[in-house]
């Protein structure tokens, strides 16, 4: 006869659990570190998530050797590009006033074209000036500029390559910044109509153009205002050979400054080029050489920011309070002296303006925003008349010979001012319609050739 399982008793079943209590499951929980705890089966799904979390880790680790993490990178370079723009965007606000620096220059030129008689002293001071106080002023401000900005852009490169794309960018926006702007106005002038060559097309007696070949080819240009943009174009070949020879020297470009100043004063000393008087007039503006003392001195005073720059206990104490008063004070004596300052000496006319006007523009970017050559041209008005200066400069001639031809003024002063307003106007047209569309096609272009061989260009 079949046992039949008595029902057990409260005593047993306690035994029987204590049992299941001891049995070994430790192949199927995990221990805590810290409180060295056995956990129990119903927390095994935390420990599941755990091991997937640990597996992904893992993963990841090891996909990070193949595969780049694009967000990641993406955003490194986002960073990069906000550090370039914040730097040249302060750059830009420090050098602001000397957009209404340039903006002066081009008034004076302005003025001193649109003098037709002496009855107002202050047009006769400005048309005296033309040289010195304007073109000349021209011509070092942008050696100083172009040589500050490529230098810096070089020296920022460790890549020797990166160097040369430098140079390569820096003639790229040059090209279509000015002489495509200048192809353009001297196609206009030569067959277009009378009227866009200005008073230069008027009286024969005294001014002229050269042929359309002459004038695009760099050679003489007549008898005009255009006779600057020759000597200001070769210049800039000059400068990417004088910033990679400062580079190359590294921290020993201090010598490259000593030699070029020393070099710059033995030249007024003993006419290297045996120029004279002569030279400086219509019949040899396109020659660079009668001119590059002046363009010099503006590659001389960028070379020597750049040096200033790099040590970091000199920019220190330039920005304490005695040393900023007496920049304060001397730039506004090299400022009222450069304006006035008129030499006989056709030979030396040049080297004197150019040497006032380096030391002006260096000794003012040193200064803080308080100085007073700074606020005044950082003047809104100012800093407008420089960004359309190359406008004003170009199309001046047109409103001048306008108003001899149609208005009949008293007062000189008033022609002059109907003159400004006219030119002002055009240039605010033509620098939007034309030069920033060239600024930007060659933005484009560099970008473009930056994609199309981004492997080849390194960026450092």
């Amino acid at each position: 006869m079949e046992k039949v399982n008595e029902p057990k008793n409260d005593s047993e079943i306690s035994i029987e659990m204590e049992e299941i209590d001891n049995i070994d499951i430790k192949s199927e929980t995990d221990e805590d570190d810290d409180l060295n705890i056995e956990i129990p089966r119903p927390v095994l799904k935390k420990t599941f998530w755990q091991k997937m979390t640990s597996s992904f880790k893992t993963i990841q680790e090891e996909t990070k050797s193949k595969i780049p993490l694009l967000f990641e990178s993406k955003k490194l370079e986002e960073t990069q590009l906000e550090k370039i723009s914040t730097k040249e965007t302060s750059e830009f606000k420090r050098f602001n006033f000397l957009d209404g620096f340039r903006g002066i220059l081009a008034i004076v030129v302005l003025i001193s074209h649109a003098k037709t008689n002496e009855k107002c002293e202050l047009i006769t001071f400005f048309h005296k000036i033309a040289h010195t106080g304007g073109v000349y002023g021209f011509f070092v401000l942008s050696a100083f500029l172009l040589t500050y900005k490529l230098l810096n852009e070089m020296n920022s490169k460790s890549n020797f390559k990166a160097k040369i794309w430098s140079i390569f960018k820096y003639f790229i926006r040059r090209f279509f910044r000015i002489y495509i702007v200048f192809f353009i106005i001297v196609t206009g002038i030569k067959f277009g109509p009378k009227i866009l060559g200005g008073l230069f097309n008027y009286d024969e007696t005294k001014f002229n153009y050269a042929s359309w070949s002459n004038l695009l080819l760099l050679k003489n240009p007549g008898v005009n205002h255009l006779w600057t943009i020759a000597p200001e174009i070769k210049y800039y070949f000059f400068i990417p050979l004088f910033c990679l020879i400062a580079n190359t020297m590294g921290k020993y470009d201090m010598i490259l400054l000593i030699v070029s100043i020393l070099l710059s004063i033995f030249n007024e000393v003993f006419n290297f080029f045996g120029l004279k008087s002569l030279d400086f007039y219509a019949h040899m503006t396109e020659y660079l050489y009668i001119r590059f003392s002046i363009f010099f001195y503006g590659s001389i005073a960028g070379l020597f920011l750049v040096i200033i720059e790099r040590h970091e206990k000199i920019t220190n104490f330039l920005k304490t309070f005695l040393v900023q008063f007496f920049l304060n004070f001397i730039t506004v004596i090299l400022a009222v002296y450069g304006f006035k300052h008129i030499n006989p000496v056709m030979v030396l006319e040049g080297s004197n303006a150019s040497r006032i006007w380096a030391s002006f523009i260096l000794l003012a970017a040193l200064g803080n925003e308080n100085l007073i050559v700074v606020r005044f041209f950082s003047n809104k008005f100012l800093t407008n008349c420089g960004k359309y200066s190359f406008g004003i400069y170009l199309l001046h001639p047109i409103f001048v010979q306008i108003a001899l031809q149609y208005f009949h003024f008293e007062l000189q002063f008033d022609s002059v001012v109907i003159i400004f307003l006219m030119t002002y106007f055009a240039s605010f047209i033509f620098y939007y319609l034309l030069e920033s569309n060239c600024i930007k096609l060659a933005n484009m272009l560099i970008k473009g050739i930056e994609k199309w061989s981004r492997k080849d260009l390194p960026t450092s």
